[in-house]
Protein backbone atom coordinates (compact mmCIF):
# COMPACT_ATOMS: atom_id res chain seq x y z
CA UNK A 1 0.00 0.00 0.00
CA UNK A 2 1.45 3.35 -1.10
CA UNK A 3 0.26 6.73 0.21
CA UNK A 4 0.86 10.14 -1.37
CA UNK A 5 0.37 13.27 0.74
CA UNK A 6 0.09 16.08 -1.78
CA UNK A 7 -0.11 19.81 -2.26
CA UNK A 8 -1.22 19.62 -5.91
CA UNK A 9 -0.38 22.11 -8.69
CA UNK A 10 -2.48 25.28 -8.77
CA UNK A 11 -2.08 27.48 -11.83
CA UNK A 12 -4.35 29.88 -13.71
CA UNK A 13 -5.98 29.01 -16.01
CA UNK A 14 -6.68 25.72 -14.21
CA UNK A 15 -5.01 22.79 -15.93
CA UNK A 16 -2.81 24.93 -18.14
CA UNK A 17 0.89 24.26 -18.73
CA UNK A 18 3.12 26.44 -16.58
CA UNK A 19 4.39 28.30 -19.64
CA UNK A 20 0.84 29.44 -20.42
CA UNK A 21 -0.23 30.17 -16.85
CA UNK A 22 -0.85 33.75 -15.72
CA UNK A 23 -0.69 33.16 -11.98
CA UNK A 24 -0.11 30.46 -9.38
CA UNK A 25 -1.59 29.74 -5.95
CA UNK A 26 -0.10 29.17 -2.50
CA UNK A 27 -2.11 26.64 -0.48
CA UNK A 28 -0.69 24.19 2.10
CA UNK A 29 1.18 25.84 4.96
CA UNK A 30 -0.43 29.24 4.42
CA UNK A 31 -2.92 30.64 6.92
CA UNK A 32 -4.63 32.46 4.07
CA UNK A 33 -4.24 30.69 0.69
CA UNK A 34 -3.70 33.25 -2.05
CA UNK A 35 -2.72 33.76 -5.65
CA UNK A 36 0.43 35.45 -6.83
CA UNK A 37 2.68 35.83 -9.85
CA UNK A 38 4.66 32.74 -10.80
CA UNK A 39 7.99 32.82 -9.02
CA UNK A 40 10.41 30.85 -6.89
CA UNK A 41 10.08 33.23 -3.95
CA UNK A 42 8.25 32.59 -0.69
CA UNK A 43 6.79 29.13 -0.02
CA UNK A 44 5.29 28.25 3.39
CA UNK A 45 6.32 24.98 5.02
CA UNK A 46 3.38 22.49 4.84
CA UNK A 47 3.32 21.51 8.51
CA UNK A 48 0.25 19.28 8.48
CA UNK A 49 1.54 17.34 5.49
CA UNK A 50 4.97 16.91 7.09
CA UNK A 51 3.58 15.77 10.44
CA UNK A 52 1.28 13.26 8.73
CA UNK A 53 4.07 11.89 6.55
CA UNK A 54 6.34 11.39 9.57
CA UNK A 55 3.56 9.71 11.55
CA UNK A 56 2.83 7.24 8.75
CA UNK A 57 6.48 6.48 8.09
CA UNK A 58 7.02 5.87 11.79
CA UNK A 59 4.37 3.15 11.66
CA UNK A 60 5.75 1.36 8.63
CA UNK A 61 3.52 2.93 5.98
CA UNK A 62 5.03 3.62 2.53
CA UNK A 63 4.28 7.36 2.49
CA UNK A 64 5.54 10.13 0.21
CA UNK A 65 5.18 13.88 0.71
CA UNK A 66 5.00 15.87 -2.52
CA UNK A 67 4.69 19.64 -2.54
CA UNK A 68 3.99 20.37 -6.20
CA UNK A 69 3.61 24.09 -5.57
CA UNK A 70 7.11 24.34 -4.10
CA UNK A 71 8.49 22.62 -7.21
CA UNK A 72 6.22 24.52 -9.64
CA UNK A 73 5.27 21.10 -10.96
CA UNK A 74 3.25 20.75 -14.15
CA UNK A 75 -0.21 19.17 -13.84
CA UNK A 76 0.66 16.38 -16.26
CA UNK A 77 3.87 15.50 -14.44
CA UNK A 78 1.97 15.38 -11.15
CA UNK A 79 -0.74 13.15 -12.62
CA UNK A 80 1.85 10.73 -13.99
CA UNK A 81 3.77 10.61 -10.71
CA UNK A 82 0.58 10.12 -8.65
CA UNK A 83 -0.70 7.20 -10.70
CA UNK A 84 1.48 4.75 -8.74
CA UNK A 85 -0.25 5.44 -5.40
CA UNK A 86 -3.18 3.62 -3.82
CA UNK A 87 -4.31 6.56 -1.70
CA UNK A 88 -3.76 10.28 -2.34
CA UNK A 89 -4.34 12.79 0.45
CA UNK A 90 -4.95 16.21 -1.13
CA UNK A 91 -4.67 19.56 0.64
CA UNK A 92 -7.62 21.84 -0.11
CA UNK A 93 -8.64 25.47 0.35
CA UNK A 94 -11.58 27.71 -0.49
CA UNK A 95 -9.55 29.79 -2.94
CA UNK A 96 -8.36 26.69 -4.82
CA UNK A 97 -11.54 24.61 -4.68
CA UNK A 98 -12.28 24.60 -8.42
CA UNK A 99 -8.68 23.64 -9.10
CA UNK A 100 -8.81 20.94 -6.40
CA UNK A 101 -11.98 19.48 -7.90
CA UNK A 102 -10.31 19.32 -11.31
CA UNK A 103 -7.28 17.53 -9.84
CA UNK A 104 -9.36 15.10 -7.74
CA UNK A 105 -11.38 14.00 -10.76
CA UNK A 106 -8.20 13.23 -12.70
CA UNK A 107 -6.58 11.34 -9.83
CA UNK A 108 -9.67 9.35 -8.83
CA UNK A 109 -9.46 7.25 -11.99
CA UNK A 110 -6.52 5.31 -10.50
CA UNK A 111 -6.37 6.16 -6.77
CA UNK A 112 -8.60 6.66 -3.74
CA UNK A 113 -8.83 10.36 -2.96
CA UNK A 114 -8.71 11.68 0.62
CA UNK A 115 -9.37 15.39 1.13
CA UNK A 116 -7.63 17.25 3.95
CA UNK A 117 -7.05 20.86 4.93
CA UNK A 118 -9.14 23.92 5.73
CA UNK A 119 -11.86 23.56 3.10
CA UNK A 120 -12.18 19.82 3.65
CA UNK A 121 -12.64 20.37 7.38
CA UNK A 122 -15.39 22.96 6.97
CA UNK A 123 -17.35 21.13 4.28
CA UNK A 124 -16.61 17.46 4.94
CA UNK A 125 -20.25 16.36 4.93
CA UNK A 126 -20.82 17.95 1.51
CA UNK A 127 -17.55 16.93 -0.11
CA UNK A 128 -17.93 13.26 0.78
CA UNK A 129 -21.02 13.10 -1.43
CA UNK A 130 -18.82 13.45 -4.53
CA UNK A 131 -18.26 10.14 -6.29
CA UNK A 132 -14.57 10.97 -6.76
CA UNK A 133 -13.92 11.29 -3.02
CA UNK A 134 -13.12 8.28 -0.83
CA UNK A 135 -12.73 10.06 2.51
CA UNK A 136 -12.56 13.51 4.09
CA UNK A 137 -10.52 14.17 7.23
CA UNK A 138 -11.27 17.01 9.64
CA UNK A 139 -8.53 19.14 11.20
CA UNK A 140 -4.95 18.03 11.79
CA UNK A 141 -4.82 14.65 10.19
CA UNK A 142 -1.76 12.56 11.00
CA UNK A 143 -3.71 10.09 13.17
CA UNK A 144 -6.92 10.10 11.13
CA UNK A 145 -5.01 9.53 7.89
CA UNK A 146 -3.32 6.50 9.42
CA UNK A 147 -6.70 5.15 10.54
CA UNK A 148 -8.22 5.74 7.11
CA UNK A 149 -5.54 3.96 5.08
CA UNK A 150 -5.07 1.06 7.50
CA UNK A 151 -8.78 0.39 7.96
CA UNK A 152 -9.63 1.12 4.32
CA UNK A 153 -12.98 2.59 5.31
CA UNK A 154 -14.57 5.40 3.31
CA UNK A 155 -16.35 8.37 4.85
CA UNK A 156 -15.82 11.43 7.03
CA UNK A 157 -13.24 11.16 9.79
CA UNK A 158 -13.85 13.44 12.75
CA UNK A 159 -11.21 15.46 14.60
CA UNK A 160 -8.51 13.30 16.17
CA UNK A 161 -6.13 15.72 17.85
CA UNK A 162 -3.21 15.13 20.16
CA UNK A 163 -4.00 15.87 23.79
CA UNK A 164 -0.29 16.26 24.47
CA UNK A 165 1.37 17.47 21.29
CA UNK A 166 4.78 16.50 22.67
CA UNK A 167 3.70 12.96 21.69
CA UNK A 168 3.64 13.90 17.99
CA UNK A 169 6.52 12.86 15.74
CA UNK A 170 8.93 15.49 14.46
CA UNK A 171 7.64 16.51 11.01
CA UNK A 172 9.38 15.17 7.91
CA UNK A 173 12.25 17.43 6.91
CA UNK A 174 14.96 16.77 4.34
CA UNK A 175 17.10 19.05 2.21
CA UNK A 176 13.94 20.28 0.50
CA UNK A 177 13.57 22.43 3.63
CA UNK A 178 16.22 24.76 2.22
CA UNK A 179 13.73 25.81 -0.46
CA UNK A 180 11.05 26.92 2.03
CA UNK A 181 12.50 30.38 2.29
CA UNK A 182 11.46 32.67 5.12
CA UNK A 183 11.52 36.30 3.96
CA UNK A 184 14.93 37.86 4.60
CA UNK A 185 16.32 34.47 5.69
CA UNK A 186 16.94 32.03 2.82
CA UNK A 187 18.35 29.28 5.06
CA UNK A 188 15.66 29.17 7.74
CA UNK A 189 13.66 26.36 9.27
CA UNK A 190 10.07 26.82 10.37
CA UNK A 191 9.02 25.32 13.70
CA UNK A 192 5.71 24.97 15.52
CA UNK A 193 6.04 25.65 19.23
CA UNK A 194 2.32 25.09 19.66
CA UNK A 195 -0.85 24.20 17.80
CA UNK A 196 -3.97 26.33 17.69
CA UNK A 197 -4.76 29.65 19.32
CA UNK A 198 -7.07 30.59 22.23
CA UNK A 199 -8.33 33.69 20.43
CA UNK A 200 -11.35 33.67 18.14
CA UNK A 201 -10.65 36.17 15.36
CA UNK A 202 -13.57 35.89 12.97
CA UNK A 203 -11.38 35.76 9.83
CA UNK A 204 -8.97 33.08 11.07
CA UNK A 205 -8.87 29.42 10.10
CA UNK A 206 -8.20 28.23 13.68
CA UNK A 207 -11.82 28.93 14.62
CA UNK A 208 -12.85 25.81 12.70
CA UNK A 209 -9.67 23.82 11.90
CA UNK A 210 -8.87 22.95 15.53
CA UNK A 211 -11.58 21.23 17.55
CA UNK A 212 -13.16 23.66 20.03
CA UNK A 213 -10.57 26.32 19.16
CA UNK A 214 -8.01 24.58 21.37
CA UNK A 215 -4.52 25.89 22.07
CA UNK A 216 -1.87 23.24 22.88
CA UNK A 217 1.74 24.25 23.53
CA UNK A 218 4.87 22.14 23.23
CA UNK A 219 7.03 21.98 26.32
CA UNK A 220 10.23 24.05 26.08
CA UNK A 221 12.24 20.80 26.26
CA UNK A 222 10.40 19.33 23.26
CA UNK A 223 11.03 22.52 21.28
CA UNK A 224 14.74 22.25 22.04
CA UNK A 225 14.94 18.60 21.02
CA UNK A 226 13.27 19.26 17.68
CA UNK A 227 15.58 22.15 16.81
CA UNK A 228 18.61 20.13 17.84
CA UNK A 229 17.47 17.33 15.53
CA UNK A 230 17.00 19.74 12.63
CA UNK A 231 20.40 21.38 13.01
CA UNK A 232 22.15 18.04 13.28
CA UNK A 233 20.70 16.81 9.98
CA UNK A 234 20.53 20.14 8.12
CA UNK A 235 23.67 22.07 9.09
CA UNK A 236 23.14 24.94 6.61
CA UNK A 237 20.21 26.26 8.64
CA UNK A 238 21.10 29.63 10.16
CA UNK A 239 17.73 30.98 11.32
CA UNK A 240 14.80 29.55 13.29
CA UNK A 241 11.28 30.86 12.77
CA UNK A 242 8.40 29.94 15.08
CA UNK A 243 5.44 29.93 12.71
CA UNK A 244 2.86 29.38 15.46
CA UNK A 245 -0.56 30.96 15.22
CA UNK A 246 0.50 32.82 18.39
CA UNK A 247 3.96 32.00 19.75
CA UNK A 248 4.28 34.24 22.80
CA UNK A 249 1.55 32.95 25.11
CA UNK A 250 2.65 32.72 28.74
CA UNK A 251 5.61 34.67 30.09
CA UNK A 252 7.24 31.79 32.01
CA UNK A 253 7.18 29.32 29.09
CA UNK A 254 8.39 31.87 26.53
CA UNK A 255 11.27 32.89 28.77
CA UNK A 256 12.28 29.23 29.12
CA UNK A 257 12.17 28.71 25.35
CA UNK A 258 14.20 31.90 24.84
CA UNK A 259 16.97 30.63 27.09
CA UNK A 260 17.03 27.32 25.20
CA UNK A 261 17.30 29.25 21.94
CA UNK A 262 20.39 31.08 23.15
CA UNK A 263 22.23 27.76 23.30
CA UNK A 264 21.90 27.28 19.54
CA UNK A 265 23.68 30.54 18.78
CA UNK A 266 21.33 31.43 15.93
CA UNK A 267 19.04 34.35 15.28
CA UNK A 268 15.35 33.53 15.44
CA UNK A 269 11.93 35.08 15.00
CA UNK A 270 8.31 34.36 15.80
CA UNK A 271 4.68 35.05 14.95
CA UNK A 272 3.36 36.94 17.97
CA UNK A 273 0.64 39.08 19.44
CA UNK A 274 1.70 42.28 21.15
CA UNK A 275 -0.51 41.65 24.20
CA UNK A 276 0.08 38.03 25.27
CA UNK A 277 3.32 38.58 27.16
CA UNK A 278 4.86 41.55 28.93
CA UNK A 279 7.64 43.83 27.75
CA UNK A 280 10.18 42.13 30.01
CA UNK A 281 9.51 38.83 28.22
CA UNK A 282 10.03 40.51 24.84
CA UNK A 283 13.29 41.89 26.21
CA UNK A 284 14.40 38.40 27.28
CA UNK A 285 13.51 37.11 23.81
CA UNK A 286 15.70 39.82 22.28
CA UNK A 287 18.61 39.11 24.65
CA UNK A 288 18.49 35.45 23.69
CA UNK A 289 18.69 35.90 19.94
CA UNK A 290 15.20 36.92 18.80
CA UNK A 291 15.72 39.18 15.79
CA UNK A 292 12.21 39.79 14.50
CA UNK A 293 8.59 39.34 15.46
CA UNK A 294 5.55 39.39 13.19
CA UNK A 295 2.36 40.85 14.62
CA UNK A 296 -1.16 41.02 13.25
CA UNK A 297 -2.54 44.51 13.73
CA UNK A 298 -5.11 43.93 10.95
CA UNK A 299 -6.92 47.30 11.02
CA UNK A 300 -6.50 50.89 12.11
CA UNK A 301 -10.14 50.98 13.19
CA UNK A 302 -10.99 49.88 16.74
CA UNK A 303 -14.57 49.30 15.52
CA UNK A 304 -13.36 46.78 12.96
CA UNK A 305 -11.14 45.08 15.55
CA UNK A 306 -13.96 44.84 18.11
CA UNK A 307 -17.19 44.46 16.18
CA UNK A 308 -16.17 42.75 12.95
CA UNK A 309 -13.13 40.55 13.55
CA UNK A 310 -13.28 39.96 17.31
CA UNK A 311 -9.54 40.58 17.60
CA UNK A 312 -9.61 41.35 21.35
CA UNK A 313 -6.87 43.92 20.77
CA UNK A 314 -6.65 47.46 22.14
CA UNK A 315 -5.20 49.38 19.22
CA UNK A 316 -3.70 52.23 21.24
CA UNK A 317 -1.97 49.84 23.64
CA UNK A 318 -0.71 47.79 20.69
CA UNK A 319 0.80 50.89 19.10
CA UNK A 320 2.59 51.80 22.33
CA UNK A 321 3.97 48.27 22.67
CA UNK A 322 5.28 48.22 19.10
CA UNK A 323 7.07 51.52 19.69
CA UNK A 324 8.74 50.01 22.77
CA UNK A 325 9.70 46.85 20.89
CA UNK A 326 11.42 48.89 18.22
CA UNK A 327 13.31 50.81 20.91
CA UNK A 328 14.60 47.46 22.21
CA UNK A 329 16.04 46.75 18.79
CA UNK A 330 13.53 44.09 17.79
CA UNK A 331 12.53 44.18 14.15
CA UNK A 332 8.74 44.29 13.80
CA UNK A 333 6.79 43.08 10.78
CA UNK A 334 3.23 44.41 10.75
CA UNK A 335 0.37 42.55 9.08
CA UNK A 336 -2.70 44.49 7.93
CA UNK A 337 -5.81 43.75 5.87
CA UNK A 338 -8.60 45.58 4.17
CA UNK A 339 -11.92 44.54 2.66
CA UNK A 340 -13.75 43.75 5.91
CA UNK A 341 -17.56 43.74 5.90
CA UNK A 342 -18.99 47.24 6.54
CA UNK A 343 -15.50 48.77 6.39
CA UNK A 344 -15.69 52.35 5.17
CA UNK A 345 -13.16 54.19 2.97
CA UNK A 346 -12.34 56.26 6.04
CA UNK A 347 -11.46 53.10 7.98
CA UNK A 348 -9.26 51.85 5.16
CA UNK A 349 -7.44 55.16 5.36
CA UNK A 350 -7.14 54.76 9.14
CA UNK A 351 -5.28 51.49 8.57
CA UNK A 352 -2.91 53.17 6.13
CA UNK A 353 -2.27 55.92 8.68
CA UNK A 354 -1.41 53.37 11.39
CA UNK A 355 1.02 51.68 8.99
CA UNK A 356 2.65 55.05 8.32
CA UNK A 357 2.66 56.04 11.99
CA UNK A 358 4.25 52.83 13.28
CA UNK A 359 6.76 52.47 10.47
CA UNK A 360 7.37 48.81 11.16
CA UNK A 361 10.52 47.41 9.58
CA UNK A 362 8.33 45.63 7.05
CA UNK A 363 4.61 45.41 6.38
CA UNK A 364 2.14 43.10 4.71
CA UNK A 365 -1.09 44.59 3.37
CA UNK A 366 -3.54 41.98 2.10
CA UNK A 367 -7.09 41.80 0.88
CA UNK A 368 -9.29 39.87 3.29
CA UNK A 369 -9.68 36.30 2.08
CA UNK A 370 -12.82 34.58 3.36
CA UNK A 371 -11.74 31.20 4.73
CA UNK A 372 -14.02 28.18 4.76
CA UNK A 373 -16.28 27.86 7.77
CA UNK A 374 -15.00 30.92 9.64
CA UNK A 375 -17.46 33.35 11.27
CA UNK A 376 -16.85 35.89 8.48
CA UNK A 377 -17.54 33.20 5.86
CA UNK A 378 -20.85 32.39 7.57
CA UNK A 379 -21.73 36.07 7.87
CA UNK A 380 -21.12 36.49 4.13
CA UNK A 381 -23.47 33.55 3.45
CA UNK A 382 -26.13 35.06 5.70
CA UNK A 383 -26.01 38.43 3.96
CA UNK A 384 -25.55 37.33 0.34
CA UNK A 385 -27.44 34.01 0.42
CA UNK A 386 -24.52 32.27 -1.26
CA UNK A 387 -21.05 31.08 -0.37
CA UNK A 388 -18.03 33.27 -1.19
CA UNK A 389 -16.46 32.69 -4.59
CA UNK A 390 -12.88 31.54 -5.04
CA UNK A 391 -11.91 35.14 -5.79
CA UNK A 392 -13.54 36.31 -2.56
CA UNK A 393 -11.53 33.66 -0.70
CA UNK A 394 -8.24 34.80 -2.19
CA UNK A 395 -6.07 36.58 0.40
CA UNK A 396 -3.96 38.12 -2.35
CA UNK A 397 -1.08 40.30 -1.17
CA UNK A 398 -1.62 43.72 -2.69
CA UNK A 399 0.93 45.95 -1.07
CA UNK A 400 3.88 45.75 1.28
CA UNK A 401 6.75 43.44 1.88
CA UNK A 402 6.64 40.02 3.43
Amino acid sequence: MRILISNPPWFFPIGSPKAMARRMGIRAGSRWPYTTRISRGYFPFPFNMAYADAYLKGRGIDSTLRDSILHLEEYQDFFEFSSAYDYIAMETSAASRENDCYVAKKLSKKSKIILVGMHATAFADELIKSEEIFAVLKGEYEKSLYDCVTKGEAGVYEFDEWENIDDASFPTRDETVYRYRTPRHPLAVNIWGSRGCPYKCSFCYVTCFHEKNRYRPHSPERVGREIESVLRRLPKINYIYFDDDTFNIGDKRIREISKIMKGFGLLWGAMCRVDTCNLETFKIMKENGCWEIKVGIESGSQRILDDIINKSLNLENAKKTIIELKKMGLRVHGSYMYGFPTETPEEVEMTRKVMHELRCNSNQYSHLGLLSGTPLWKEFERIHKREPSSEESDGVLLKGRK
